[in-house]
Parts: structure tokens; sequence; C-alpha cells
């Protein structure tokens, strides 16, 4: 296994590597200093290669999600991130000394109804439109510059980075992923990614108690991540084992450690859905609107959908129908009797 890597990275190494970056959906906290600094500088910057392009295709409207933006966003927004992303220093701040490596960015707007491209009655579908936007961006730009990229990763806007990324010349030329997050595509595979816009909903109905509404899209997902070509020799064991319900992490040997870092998990969320979450949990948010989460939750207590052995969690709502504060859940009761410790059935002393 280790000599095949490192056979992988001699390959790699010694060739160009062209990567195109796919920052795509709503534009939600890539504003944000702590966001935009730490994808350019631990992130795209970590991946490296070595020419780079940036392609963002985001949404800076109001979106239907209850985890997204709740507010529009402003064009002065979008432009100091992407200037941050492109230049490495502020808009407003002189170049540093010396100069960040600069790097070709394309930047476009998601001018759509707020529905376009939900499929398969799942909210978290229209996802899969505005991925396929973005790689039609990229093939757009390989026509203009007359070569193709090694290299399409994509990612979200709102993923916070805390450690500097894998470089790309230390990966064998595979997918690899990790959920909806982040995903490490070939060009040569990028047909088969395509198809995730019109993928068949046949197959993955909602299931699986309290998580029904993710699960679907987790399943569609993953419909088109198998077909997609990789060596089994690599494949991360909790996707070989969940591929067809919830496309989970396909990673390379050792993904993590104190050097590198492949994947992030840590979302950086807008205040106003972080207040929801806060007050209704994230698993019982997937797949649900802001008007349905604010609905449920004026009523002062958040039932999770579908899980009937699951007691609902009891809030306080505020006058904006946010709660203030969580209260805790009952306890279930026990159906055996618990000895205690130190002791046997019996009252006999241990």
């Amino acid at each position: 296994m280790m000599m095949r890597w490192a056979a992988a990275w001699l390959v790699n190494a010694a060739a160009a590597q062209d990567v195109a970056h796919c920052i795509v959906g709503g534009f939600r906290t890539l504003g944000e200093p702590e966001v935009h600094i730490k994808m350019r500088e631990k992130f795209i910057d970590g991946v490296g290669g070595t020419n780079v392009e940036l392609f963002l295709y985001v949404d800076l409207g109001v979106e239907l999600s209850a985890k997204g933006s709740w507010t529009e966003h402003s064009q002065t927004e979008l432009d100091r991130a992407a200037h941050y992303l492109r230049y490495g220093f502020n808009i407003s701040a002189p170049p540093p000394t010396p100069p960040p490596r600069v790097y070709k960015a394309t930047v476009a707007q998601h001018r759509q109804p707020r529905d376009v491209g939900i499929r398969c009655g799942e909210l978290c579908t229209g996802q899969f439109y505005k991925w396929v936007r973005c790689y039609d961006m990229v093939t757009r730009a390989e026509k203009r510059r007359g070569k193709s990229f090694d290299w399409i990763i994509r990612h979200r806007p709102d993923m916070l980075w805390h450690q500097t990324a894998r470089p790309i010349a230390t990966l064998p030329l595979e997918p690899f992923w990790n959920v909806d997050r982040q995903l490490y595509l070939p060009r040569s595979e990028l047909d088969a990614a395509r198809a995730i816009g019109e993928v068949d909903c046949d197959g993955c109905e909602k299931k699986l108690g309290r998580l029904r509404r993710a699960k679907s899209c987790w399943c569609l997902n993953a419909k088109v991540l198998k077909q997609l070509t990789f060596s089994s020799t690599i494949e991360h064991k909790a996707t070989r084992s969940k591929l067809f319900n919830r496309p989970s992490i396909r990673a390379p040997p050792r993904l993590d450690n104190a050097s590198f870092q492949m994947f992030s998990n840590d979302f950086k969320r807008t205040p106003e859905a972080q207040q929801l979450l806060d007050a209704v949990g994230e698993q019982a948010l997937h797949g649900r609107t802001v008007q349905d989460a604010l609905r449920r939750n004026m009523t002062g207590a958040w039932v999770a959908p579908d899980a009937e052995n699951d007691p609902p969690r009891s809030v306080e709502p505020n006058e904006q129908g946010l709660s203030r504060r969580r209260l805790p859940r009952p306890r279930k009761p026990r159906s055996v009797h618990r000895e205690k410790k130190g002791t046997l059935a019996g009252g006999v002393v241990l």
C-alpha cells in the first residue's frame, strides 16, 4: 500500500497539476474574514498546483434552506471576498511584500428562482443544479485556455479550514469526497459527475427514521459517486459499507495528521441560522425551509420528523419565534432496575 502511494506521489509530483476550484453555493459567511482568509491560506494555497483558477458560483439572495442566509448579501461583500481569494490581501489594503501568489478568478452569481433545480421532492437537490453550473464555467474556461484541468475541486463557501490542506501532488488521480462538502474530481470524471443534475429519483425514497429528509439526498449523491472510477484498494471502509445510503468519506489512508487536512467538516453558519440551529438541533433542520422551521418553533416545541421513539425537544420561543433556551429532554423510563454500584442483586456486597 505505502509503495503504491509513494509511486503515485512521484508520478504526480513530476507532472504539472492544473487545478480548478469550484466554490459553489449560497454566499452565506464567505464574506467574513475568518472564512475567506482561511479558505485561501489553508485550503487553496495548501492544495497548490502548477496552474490554479478559481470559479465562484454563489447565490447572494435569500435562501429557502433554514440553514442558509435569510437576508440578501451585497455585491460589495462578494467583491471583497473574491479579491482576497484571488490576491491574498484585503481590497482596501496595499499589497504585502513579497506579494502573494495571484490566482485567475471567474465570478458568477446565481440569479435563478429560489426553487430552481429542486427535484425528487427534496430541498437539498437545489445545490446539484448549482454544482453543474460551476462545472459549466470550468469547461468554458478550458475552451478559452485551450487546455483541460487535471483536477476540479468543488467546495462550499461557508467551510472553515483550520489546518493546511494536503498538497494535490500527494494524491493519486482518483476521486475523493466528503459527503456534499468537498469533492476532488479528476477531469476524466467530470462527465459522470455532471449527472447529479438529472439523477434518477427512483430507489432513494425517504426512510430511516428521524434523518429521513437527509437520507434521500445522500442516496441521490451516492448514485452518481458510485459511477466514478477509483481503486478499491484505497477506498475508505465507511464509504464501501454505506455507499448506497450515505456517501460519507472516501479518502486515502492517514487522512489527517499533524501537518495536513484533506477535508473540513466545520461550518461558519450565518447568525440567524445558528440561532435556529441552537434552538431546534441540526438533525431536525435537514431539508426544511426557513418558514417551515419558524412555524414549527413558534408553537413552543419542536418535534423531530419521523421520530416516533424520540421525546420532543421543548423550547421557549422569544418574540421572533426562536428559542433563547432549550429545556432538557424528558428521561425515558428504565425497564430494568439498575443495582447500585458495588452490590449484586439480593444486596450481596462485592
